[in-house]
C-alpha cells in the first residue's frame, strides 16, 4: 500500500526549513492523502505529528500547494478532536492567511473558510477566531464572486456569531449582511 510508505516516510522529522525541496514535495504529497483519507488515517499523521508539517505547508505563496493544504486542513478539521491541536499549532492563522491571500486559488479560499467554520465549535475557539481578526476576512470573501466561498464565510460568520460576546464585533465589521 503506497499510501501508508508515504506517511512514514513524510513524518519523521524532515521539516521544511531544514530539508527544503525533498520535504515540501512530501509534505506536498501528504497533504494530497489527507484530503480524502479515512479517520484512522488521519489520526495516524496527527499521532506522527504530521499536522505540523501541513500546518508549515499552507505559509506557501504557490497557489497549487495553497490549494492542497487548505483541503487537507479542511478535511482535518471535520472532527472536532483536532481542533485544539491545530489551534496550538497557529492553524487559526494559517487558515486566515489562506483565506485572505489564496485569491488566485478559489478552492483554498473555500476551504479554508469552511475550516474555520468547523473550528467554531467551542465557544473558546470562536472567541480566538475573533480576536485573530477572522471577521476582517471573513466579511470580504462573503461578497467575493465565488457563491461556494460566500456559503462558508457566511457559516463561518453565523457560528461566530453563537456567542454575545462576538456579536458587537460582527455588527461593527458589517457581517449581519452576509447572514441576511
Amino acid at each position: 500500500m503506497p499510501h501508508s510508505l508515504v506517511f512514514e516516510v513524510n513524518l519523521e522529522g524532515p521539516t521544511l526549513e531544514k530539508e527544503g525541496p525533498t520535504a515540501c514535495k512530501q509534505t506536498r504529497q501528504l497533504a494530497k492523502l489527507l484530503a480524502g483519507a479515512s479517520d484512522a488515517a488521519v489520526d495516524r499523521v496527527y499521532r506522527m505529528n504530521g499536522f505540523t508539517q501541513l500546518v508549515k505547508l499552507a505559509e506557501t505563496w504557490n497557489e497549487s500547494v495553497q490549494e492542497e493544504a487548505a483541503h487537507a486542513l479542511y478535511r482535518i478539521c471535520k472532527n472536532n478532536v483536532y481542533h485544539q491541536p491545530l489551534f496550538k499549532l497557529g492553524g487559526i492563522e494559517k487558515l486566515l492567511f489562506l483565506a485572505e491571500h489564496s485569491k488566485k486559488a478559489p478552492r483554498a479560499q473555500q476551504s479554508a473558510a469552511g475550516s474555520l467554520a468547523y473550528m467554531c465549535a467551542t465557544k473558546d475557539l470562536r472567541i480566538e477566531i475573533v480576536r485573530k481578526d477572522a471577521l476582517g476576512v471573513m466579511v470580504p470573501l462573503s461578497n467575493t464572486e465565488n457563491v461556494a466561498t460566500q456559503i462558508q464565510a457566511g457559516l463561518c460568520i453565523a457560528r461566530l456569531s453563537e456567542d454575545r460576546e462576538n456579536v458587537n464585533e460582527i455588527v461593527n465589521s458589517e457581517g449581519v449582511q452576509p447572514l441576511v
